[in-house]
């Protein structure tokens, strides 16, 4: 997605506006750039519906997300009369208000009048790769239930994976029965698993992925299935007492006789090329979903905090995998925890790049090493990992 982002500004004239909490690789490509407080996306979407012309006061809404009036009405600009397409993230409509942030993503979409126009809508960017198409074979992630009796990791681990870690963590305690397909013994999985499947490594693997704009895509084992390995599919089928599902074709025919979207196409049809299945089963592609207005049903989540505390925002490093962990050939990036700072935050903490600092929420600490960006908002730090549940720590000088 960022690649075509690239290239359509680059080749096509395409007008780019970006608005995120982290400083983004795209900004020096866009026409308008706002930056909003981790946690406060449904606050900068609702300064952004006051912009385009829907109801609520801009100044208000734009200071309750952490951003300024200027940078929203920007972003506006850029969008009107066009054939936009809305790219966010899945963590935009996530967490206790994820009702709330999807209304004000849809005010937008509507005062944009995006609905049934041709190259134009939103396009959700999954946390973890073929995101929509579990998503689309299995239904909506489920929260963590309350008290689970048992529970399978299927090529998962929440308790480092999930924002909400430490719910994992307790709900897999009280857990009577743990069964993990893992491919390393992660921080949960050791803690919690009862028993432990081997699982595929993604050089194994056979099936399909689906791109988040609906294309359908093969995945090829580059190597046979090592010391009696099985497929996560071929154990879980096992433990719901079918036996009879043997390859990969059989399994993307059940799915086909299932799922809608994915009807009639053949792994044959996806190739080597692949298909979008909206284009081969539009019918399936098209919902009842409206796109407002909505009121929203209570204030838009704002910024908070004392003048003391740092907002805290996170993200996934490229680093951040098991497979990193591993490897004695990457033992120089696995680990590597910074936390980004703001030079002027950075100067009235006194603390310098490459420091290391420890990072408090509460009674939980941390340390980790500076890195100063100069586009990091002030009062605002970034931490590569789900380590905190934020909104808020603080930082202060080691010794």
């Amino acid at each position: 997605l960022d690649l075509r982002v690239r290239k359509g500004v680059r080749r096509h004239g395409v007008r780019l506006a970006v608005a995120t909490s982290r400083p983004s690789s795209l900004d020096p490509s866009a026409a308008a750039v706002a930056r909003f407080a981790p946690g406060a996306g449904e606050a900068f979407l609702a300064a952004l519906n006051a912009a385009l012309g829907g109801g609520g006061v801009l100044g208000e809404l734009a200071q309750a997300a952490g951003s300024t009036e200027e940078a929203v009405r920007g972003v506006a600009a850029a969008l009107r009369g066009e054939d936009v397409v809305v790219v966010f993230g899945e963590r935009l409509i996530t967490g206790p208000r994820a009702d709330q942030s999807a209304r004000a993503l849809l005010n937008v979409a509507g005062h944009l009048g995006l609905r049934d126009r041709d190259g134009a809508g939103l396009l959700e960017v999954p946390s973890a790769a073929n995101g929509r198409g579990l998503r689309e074979v299995c239904g909506a992630a489920a929260d963590p239930l309350d008290e689970p009796a048992a529970v399978y990791l299927l090529h998962a681990d929440p308790v480092r994976e999930s924002p909400d870690r430490a719910a994992w963590d307790a709900r897999l305690e009280r857990a009577t029965t743990v069964v993990a397909h893992a491919a390393f013994l992660t921080e949960g999985v050791r803690e919690h698993a009862t028993v432990v499947f081997p699982a595929e490594s993604y050089a194994e693997r056979d099936g399909t992925v689906t791109h988040p704009d609906g294309r359908i895509q093969r995945l090829r084992p580059a190597i046979s299935l090592q010391d009696g390995n099985r497929y996560g599919w071929q154990a879980l089928a096992a433990l719901l007492g079918d036996d009879r599902l043997y390859t990969t074709g059989m399994v993307w025919q059940r799915i086909g006789e299932a799922v809608p979207a994915y009807a009639g196409i053949t792994l044959d049809d996806i190739g080597g090329r692949g298909v979008r299945w909206p284009e081969r089963n539009a019918d399936a592609a098209r919902g009842d979903l409206d796109f407002g207005p909505f009121g929203l049903e209570s204030p838009p989540h704002g910024v908070g905090g004392s003048d003391s505390d740092l907002r805290l925002g996170t993200y996934r490093s490229i680093w951040d995998a098991p497979e990193v962990e591993a490897s004695p050939a990457l033992a120089f990036v696995a680990g590597n925890g910074h936390i980004e700072l703001s030079p002027a935050d950075a100067e009235r903490l006194g603390v310098f790049q490459d420091e290391t600092v420890l990072v408090a929420h509460g009674e939980d600490t941390l340390e980790a090493k500076v890195a100063l960006r100069a586009a990091i908002p002030q009062g605002t730090v970034f931490l590569g990992s789900n380590a905190f549940p934020g909104p808020t720590v603080t930082v202060r000088k080691l010794g």
